[in-house]
């Protein structure tokens, strides 16, 4: 296990030493309160540099003991990148410690100069030269990890000696800076003779700054020692000039349910989460279940049996261990949500027809599925299964961009004139779950009256059982036994095409396709334009991507339109075997998917686990495993994956809190069916302050918990952590405003997450790579993008993270053989048909 700075214990009951955090929107914010809460006696308090305060910023700051100017996007020379940072500057006797943009803050306010290094280092780790004073007092070399592009330059005779670490004058202050004293420089071999400043303190205010992140997961633990050696430097200058510091009450910090509906005041709810209980009424609070051997049946197999082709269905398999596959039942719903009407739509696709559009917000969205969760609990059922019943389905790109506040500018969310959807569900009462490592098959249901002699049930096991030591799985089979307790046998063959070989079928739903893929000079120049951003420091790293259409024309009959969803789905599964393989069908939404990574997962009793995938090597003749590792141990390869590793420990500290995250692998390669892959393993386990203390650790946007949320959903960790941080880049929201003004359209499915939300309160996402999907209900008469007559539209995305150390020919490369892992199964074979 690779243990970061400042996540070895859980933090002491909150004291009375306050430190405040200036946030500048930055996706390592949470990482760095993290390590001063589980390494000083101290309760951090968040403060964005552009809140709106209630009082005069100088005399909020006062009832602080010390001040942390963090990291973020941009530079020093425009003031809404720094906010209140040149403030805290004009202060005389408040302790701060400025860390990389807070740093460069410090260092432009008294004089340096701000440019942009010849190369930059972001994600980069090294060693470098300090004074062994100050911070730095009883510390031996040490490696830290750096995410810069901009330097402050003090005019200082070293910055251009070839000499610097013996150079005479390496520690006093320059004459164009006469007021900071460098304590830091670091040389590298690609620039010999320039050096940098890495760390700085003022002469006579209690003033310090270090342009590396001690916090980073790779930066050494004698960080840990820097960062309480300043603590000790506070402390010495606050017992001496700052005796008395004022205790104003702070607001009080939020729960994740404050201010929220309360599932259990059902007579309080808003009218459309009301009716979202209601439509689930038949779902009681019992998981039932009826277990068999799998023999023969495959996954697939039992897919054909309850109609999972031709019906509204979602299936998650995994190659390690489960699949998932939902079953109608009249009890059953979809859910559509569009943000940019901020309209829900909930249909009952079996029995009688059912439907309602409400009104709801995308904060209230997350509200309701929350709610409808917490309302429909099941305490108790099999342990052996990790989904029991409740939500199965996908959440887009763009529904995660919502969550950091990047609206949708009056995009009505279409694409191609086709009607898309920023979330789609389903409620599921009935489920097979198959256990590959066991062997066994779980028919489940929390419908009432599903577990009586003789019901949906027992029938579902006798059936399965019948076809199973009948062998008759290998010829036409009974397929509906989904909706009905007692459906008739003699109406309920499988389709007869279904019966034919997939190679046969696959090849059929694909004649006539034509596929339009990105254009190469236009990507390129995006790249470029990212390189541009990065250079000029407003990211560390974008995740650019880019989306092929495929044109198929429209199946000539219903079977065939009905059907090819699917087909496509197993002719994908056979193709590029994935760890995460999923098929929806959800309103007009259709998604095939063989994704590689894991977003987000959580078992029921809420420990938590991301693993970031960002590195990317094609097989192919000659590649082994071991060379992979060696061409993916590379500045830039390990650099793309560890400053998404620093993101995803943010993302999951806003759920658990400080002390509450561990990196349990770091920058390893992992093997899939067409790739080599670089992973990290990121897992949580929520933290809770003494319920005795009475101090707040936020100023009202830190979303820490403060009590033990009564259910896992509860902390609504899925919302948190969108977008996937592996598909954005870092930090996460400027980048994805980046990205949205450079890719200019809507990424919809691609890039979103795909999974499951279970009663009994575990919950499980894949990122949405390496997937096709399609919005078309059945043909379009439009002739966009190159089509014409009647066609259905299938999109492929495909990218991979721009970073100051790619090459545009690299990176259009990596974004093709990504895309290829997909697209080569939408190309016909020898032989035609009609479909």
């Amino acid at each position: 296990m690779v243990q970061a700075p400042g996540s070895r214990r859980s933090p002491a009951t909150p004291p009375g030493k306050r430190i405040l955090y200036l946030d500048a929107y930055d996706s390592f914010s949470r990482n760095i309160i993290d390590m001063l809460e589980t390494n000083l006696d101290v309760t951090v308090t968040e403060l964005r540099i552009d809140e709106h305060l209630s009082q005069p910023f100088e005399e909020y700051v006062r009832q602080f003991d010390a001040v942390v100017a963090g990291p973020g996007p941009g530079t020093p020379l425009k003031p809404g990148d720094v906010g209140f940072m040149t403030s805290l500057w004009e202060l005389d006797n408040i302790p701060v410690l400025g860390i990389c943009l807070g740093f460069q803050s410090l260092c432009h306010y008294f004089g340096a100069a701000i440019e942009k290094l010849p190369e930059p280092r972001h994600g980069r780790v090294n060693s470098f030269t300090h004074s062994g004073t100050d911070m730095f007092a009883g510390l031996a070399s040490f490696n830290v990890t750096s995410y810069h592009s901009l330097q402050p330059t003090l005019g200082h005779v070293v910055e251009t000696a070839p000499d610097m670490p013996n150079h005479p004058l390496r520690w006093d202050p320059s004459a164009q800076c006469v007021d900071l004293e460098p304590l830091a420089w670091f040389q590298g071999d690609e620039f010999p003779d320039q050096a940098n400043l890495m760390a700085v303190a003022h002469r006579t205010k209690p003033f310090r700054g270090v342009q590396f992140h001690p916090e980073s997961c790779k930066s050494d633990l004698a960080c840990v020692q820097l960062i309480k050696n300043w603590w000790i430097s506070v402390e010495t200058y606050n017992t001496a000039f700052r005796p008395v510091i004022p205790r104003v009450s702070l607001p009080s910090s939020s729960s994740p349910l404050s201010s929220r509906p309360d599932a259990e005041d059902a007579s309080n709810l808003p009218d459309p989460i009301s009716r979202m209980l209601q439509w689930c009424e038949s779902s009681g609070g019992k998981l039932h279940y009826r277990s068999l051997e799998n023999g023969s049946l495959t996954a697939e197999r039992i897919c054909e049996l309850v109609d999972v082709p031709s019906s509204q269905s979602v299936v998650l398999e995994s190659n390690s261990r489960y699949c998932i596959i939902s079953v109608l039942s009249p009890g059953a719903w979809t859910l559509e949500y569009r943000a940019s009407a901020n309209q829900v739509v909930i249909v009952r696709p079996e029995g009688k027809e059912d439907r309602a559009i409400l009104g709801l917000s995308p904060e209230m969205f997350w509200d309701a599925v929350r709610m409808v969760m917490s309302k429909k609990r099941v305490p108790d059922g099999n342990p052996a299964v990790p989904f029991w019943g409740g939500f199965m389905g996908f959440i887009s790109y763009e529904m995660g961009l919502l969550e950091l506040g990047i609206e949708d500018d009056g995009d009505d969310g279409s694409m191609d004139g086709e009607k898309t959807a920023d979330a789609c569900l389903l409620w599921v009462e009935r489920s097979i779950v198959m256990d590959r490592v066991t062997g066994k098959i779980y028919i489940q249901s929390i419908r009432e009256g599903d577990s009586d002699l003789g019901e949906w049930l027992d029938l579902t096991l006798k059936r399965l059982d019948k076809f199973l030591w009948s062998n008759s799985t290998d010829h036409e089979a009974p397929a509906h036994i989904s909706s009905n307790s007692q459906p008739q046998l003699n109406n309920c063959y499988a389709p007869k095409p279904l019966s034919r070989s997939d190679d046969i079928l696959a090849n059929l739903m694909v004649q006539g396709s034509q596929l339009i893929k990105p254009d190469e000079l236009s990507y390129k120049s995006k790249i470029a334009a990212c390189q541009k951003h990065i250079r000029n420091g407003d990211s560390y790293e974008l995740c650019l991507t880019a989306q092929t259409k495929i044109l198929l024309p429209t199946c000539k009959t219903e079977l065939g339109k009905t059907t090819r969803p699917w087909i496509l789905y197993k002719n994908l599964r056979k193709y590029n075997p994935a760890s995460f393989s999923a098929y929806a069908k959800l309103g007009n939404a259709k998604v095939i998917s063989s994704s590689p990574e894991l977003f987000l997962q959580w078992d029921r009793e809420a420990n938590f686990d991301m693993r970031p995938m960002k590195g990317t090597v094609k097989k192919g003749p000659g590649m082994t495993l071991e060379k992979a590792k060696e061409i993916l141990d590379t500045p830039k390869e390990m650099g793309e994956n560890l400053m998404i590793a620093d993101l995803v420990r943010h993302d999951l500290g806003v759920v658990c809190g400080s002390g509450g995250v561990e990196v349990a692998k770091l920058l390893e390669v992992e093997e899939h069916a067409r790739v080599y892959q670089l992973i990290t393993r990121v897992k949580g386990t929520p933290q809770f302050p003494s319920s005795s203390s009475s101090e707040s650790t936020t100023n009202g946007n830190n979303e820490s918990p403060t009590q033990k949320p009564r259910f896992p959903h509860d902390y609504n960790a899925l919302s948190k952590c969108l977008p996937p941080g592996s598909m954005t880049g870092a930090p996460k929201k400027r980048s994805c405003e980046l990205l949205k003004s450079i890719e200019r359209g809507n990424r919809s499915v691609y890039s979103g997450v795909m999974g499951y939300l279970d009663v009994g309160g575990a919950g499980s996402f894949s990122v949405l790579i390496r997937t096709a999907f399609s919005w078309s209900d059945g043909g379009s008469s439009s002739s966009s993008g190159g089509g014409s007559g009647e066609q259905e539209i299938w999109r492929i995305g495909a990218g991979g993270a721009v970073t100051a150390l790619s090459t545009a020919q690299g990176e259009w490369e990596e974004m093709n053989t990504k895309l290829e892992t997909v697209l080569d199964i939408f190309r016909p074979k020898e032989g035609n048909g009609n479909a």
